[in-house]
């Protein structure tokens, strides 16, 4: 039997020859039409969308004037690459998407089942059977009960994973995932070094033609010099990716969201950040197909630093330290111990104890979310040495780094010799 929701979004897909209003005189005689998304999928404005743009050509299927874009974006999908073909469509005709990035700790398909399951089930996920995964949780919005959706897949060659949703369903399923697959999926980062050479290599290898810089935000130190604050900069005129990571040379500015236009015949825009979650509001597919994947390629080159790092899971079954080196020497102010350990102190879920504060820096270090802890150790001028203990999970150790490059400054990030 077809359920209430599966009609409406069956009538919304297919209309009917007979099917009439003022707004289709209007389409006759060349006006524009406001076309009206459900609210009940977070859309409240009216968008104006021109006449071409009403007749879309979906994975083949040519749909008629009232189709609700959401509904064709989020049907089950038999495979990757029909899924992000109709995304590429759907982005093209003013339907913004959102994504994220993530390292599988687990098998993904596991990850996913156990959404419906245990502790996890009276909150309500539900999903498909098969990869890309669909997955919805219920929210409450404006006294109704509605779904907010999303793919999963793990990319080949990276094993990475993503998530793509439309971008008023984003939030609440990034968000909700997070929550209860925090241990399955965590995020991958990228420094401002990695943007410079990702960038540069697509224009350099001709995966795209042009690639500018709209504007970006930065982790910038603030005039006291002891405390990182957040700046947004709106650039006057794109600029390229030389004459912007230029212009970044010798300021103390860490990267943290990027808005980029890239052009291969046709063009397209989005926002990428260090976390490698994005949005893209026109030419998905380019947007996607190269600066997404170049990022996720370097992403996953980092994240294998990381890997097997605690003595528990170490190839030796000791520890195995990383240390992050500075090119200035930094610690020779010995005030810069004091704000290291301020910002240790401000990583989320994690508790830190201080054994020595000058003239070097001996603290542990543990990550609630997971259990992995760490001793840090200062005792040179230009560098931090971490090291894990037991336990040290890839996506703890990544994101212990990331934080403070980040928040104290960004590092060359290396093995310690033996």
């Amino acid at each position: 039997m077809e359920t209430a929701e599966a009609a409406k979004d069956r009538d919304w897909s297919t209309a009917r020859e007979g099917d009439r209003s003022e707004t289709d005189d209007a389409i006759e005689k060349g006006h524009q039409r406001p076309r009206r998304i459900l609210a009940n999928i977070g859309y409240s404005d009216w968008y104006w969308q021109p006449l071409e743009g009403l007749h879309i050509v979906l994975g083949g299927e040519v749909r008629q004037r009232h189709v609700k874009p959401d509904a064709a974006f989020y049907r089950p999908h038999r495979t990757v690459a029909e899924l992000l073909g109709i995304a590429d469509e759907l982005c093209s005709h003013t339907m913004p998407l959102s994504g994220a990035t993530f390292a599988a700790e687990t098998e993904l398909a596991s990850a996913i089942r156990s959404l419906s399951m245990g502790r996890r089930k009276p909150r309500g996920f539900v999903s498909t059977d098969t990869e890309p995964y669909l997955v919805g949780v219920p929210i409450n919005q404006a006294s109704n009960r509605v779904m907010a959706k999303g793919f999963f897949w793990q990319d080949r060659e990276t094993h990475l994973v993503h998530l793509l949703s439309t971008k008023d369903d984003f939030d609440v399923i990034f968000r909700e995932t997070r929550k209860y697959l925090f241990t399955d999926l965590t995020q991958v980062y990228v420094q401002t070094e990695d943007f410079r050479k990702g960038f540069q290599g697509l224009v350099l290898d001709r995966t795209v033609d042009e690639l500018e810089v709209s504007d970006y935000t930065a982790w910038v130190m603030a005039d006291d010099s002891r405390r990182a604050e957040t700046r947004r900069v709106w650039l006057p005129e794109r600029l390229n990716q030389d004459d912007f990571f230029g212009k970044l040379e010798g300021e103390d500015q860490r990267i943290r969201s990027l808005g980029v236009y890239v052009a291969q015949g046709k063009s397209a825009h989005g926002r990428v950040k260090r976390d490698l979650t994005f949005s893209c509001d026109a030419g998905f597919g380019l947007f996607f197909d190269s600066v997404i994947a170049r990022l996720r390629t370097i992403a996953a080159v980092n994240r294998a630093l990381f890997m097997r790092r605690g003595a528990a899971d170490s190839p030796t079954h000791l520890p195995r330290p990383l240390q992050m080196t500075y090119d200035a020497s930094v610690f020779d102010d010995k005030s810069e111990n004091r704000r290291l350990i301020e910002v240790l102190k401000r990583l989320p879920d994690s508790g830190l104890s201080v054994f020595h504060p000058n003239p070097y820096i001996h603290a542990s270090l543990i990550d609630y979310w997971d259990g992995s802890s760490y001793t840090i150790w200062v005792n040179e001028n230009s560098t931090i040495c971490i090291v894990p203990e037991k336990k040290a999970s890839p996506g703890s150790f990544e994101r212990l780094c990331n934080h403070i490059a980040e928040f104290f400054g960004e590092a060359m990030i290396s093995e310690v010799a033996a």
